[in-house]
């Protein structure tokens, strides 16, 4: 996984340093998917944010801490089954509703024009965003060490990104239709809160029953993946000496890691916070140091500290332009400080930058490079 690739490649600092930013991610979006899920409970049928986030959260839980990923990989091959009929009759029911037809005619036409530099922007943030996010997932490196064979895994990958893009589109017009009527003043539920203006109830249940599989698939991944980074990266950074009492308390207590992180994740989710927001925290943290740690594959006069250094810059950067909870500039003396397109890139580019130029200062001098030869040594598969 690339926590362990940093671990051979940038030594005990970088290992750590990446490994704590993996963590904050998964926890972030854990948090943003039970806050999204109690939301749209609590719309629909007026049930506390905190009993939703509760149930959901400690079902999943207790279901990896007993079968593990095996478990998680189990599951989600059953709820793919159901997940995938459920959009096609829930999308169906609302594209052959009349008055949706009608909503659509009465649109504004600039909210699709390629002119729409505002929604351009937010489309570019995303596109960085998803990408710097998902290649921290530890859940996606378990699901690719997973697969029996490198044909298997182009054939699962190829299917689900294609899958993937129907879907995305269809359900990026419901929210151009939320926009047009007037049910997008607070995103984290505007799908919920389009189907129910336009929408019969057992179409209102499709969507939730649909919004809780996918909510319980993502958790199950996410559970086990914060496990397996605290389990094997940072008990190793915490503790050296495997016998030690420490060691042993805490190979103990990541047996019941999911239920301490469903801890903070409930009482996150009971305050009702904006998904979206919460998704983007992520995501910066993650775009600023993907440039750093991905860099290490390519160059061999790039070192631990030299990452850090890039790393810890980006974030600084990205930190001070990016926008409070209600979308204001977080220091309004900064220029584009609250743009969230300006946060992202620049978090990028500035750790990109910063590496480059200590890279530039490495070759100058004559010190030996990293030698990737012994990363075939240090990293085996799991068979």
């Amino acid at each position: 996984s690339v926590t362990e690739f940093v671990k051979y490649r940038y030594g005990s600092l970088g290992h750590s340093f990446v490994a704590i930013i993996s963590v904050f991610y998964m926890l972030v979006f854990l948090c943003a998917e039970l806050t999204g899920i109690s939301s749209a409970a609590n719309l629909i049928g007026g049930m506390p944010n905190w009993i939703t986030a509760l149930i959901i959260g400690l079902c999943a839980s207790t279901y990896v801490v007993v079968g593990g990923i095996k478990a998680s990989i189990l599951t989600d091959k059953y709820q793919f089954r159901f997940i995938l009929p459920l959009i096609i009759i829930g999308v169906l029911a609302i594209y052959f509703n009349s008055s949706v037809t009608k909503e659509f005619n009465n649109l504004d036409h600039n909210l699709i024009s390629f002119s729409n530099w505002t929604g351009g922007k937010f489309g570019l943030t995303l596109m960085i965003a998803i990408l710097s996010a998902n290649m921290f997932h530890q859940g996606l490196w378990q699901r690719i060490y997973s697969v029996t064979d490198n044909k298997s895994l182009i054939k699962s990958f190829s299917i689900s990104g294609i899958i993937v893009i129907p879907v995305v589109f269809i359900f990026g017009f419901i929210g151009i239709l939320a926009v047009g009527i007037d049910t997008a003043s607070n995103p984290s539920i505007a799908l919920f809160d389009t189907i129910m203006k336009i929408s019969p109830q057992w179409v209102i249940m499709v969507f939730l029953v649909l919004a809780v599989m996918l909510v319980a698939s993502s958790l199950d991944t996410l559970f086990n993946s914060i496990s397996s980074i605290i389990g094997t990266d940072l008990k190793d950074f915490l503790s050296k000496d495997s016998n030690s009492p420490f060691t042993i308390s805490l190979s103990k207590a990541v047996k019941i890691t999911p239920y301490l992180c469903l801890i903070p994740a409930v009482i996150i989710a009971s305050q009702g916070y904006s998904v979206l927001y919460l998704f983007l925290i992520a995501d910066m943290v993650c775009c600023a140091i993907l440039f750093p740690v991905f860099f290490g594959l390519y160059s061999s006069k790039f070192n631990g500290n030299d990452a850090v250094i890039s790393m810890i810059t980006g974030l600084i950067l990205g930190t001070l332009l990016f926008p409070k909870p209600d979308w204001s500039p977080l220091v309004s003396s900064i220029p584009y400080s609250g743009d969230l397109f300006v946060s992202f890139y620049i978090s990028f580019l500035s750790s990109a930058l910063i590496s480059l130029i200590l890279f530039v200062k490495n070759n100058i001098s004559s010190k030996p490079g990293f030698v990737f030869s012994s990363l075939n040594k240090n990293i085996s598969a799991l068979d």
